[in-house]
């Protein structure tokens, strides 16, 4: 009796190990990729708007003529 080969939806075997709960790792990734992502984007936009305001307080320092 041979064995039964699992395939997924397309028809394609050795894609199907790929995202098969090898783990727990493909499931850590999908959630920490996106948070990661997220946190980046607004490090860099917190850092940018840190930026124009150090950038306005010292245009209102500045002496006036």
């Amino acid at each position: 009796m041979k064995p039964e080969l699992v395939t997924t939806a397309f028809g394609r075997p050795d894609m199907f190990p790929l995202f098969a709960h090898d783990g727990g790792w493909d499931e850590i990734l999908l959630v920490a990729l996106p948070l990661v992502l997220i946190g980046s984007l607004l490090f860099i936009a917190n850092r940018r708007v840190d930026a124009k305001l150090a950038e306005r307080s010292d245009d209102e320092a500045a002496p006036r003529s």
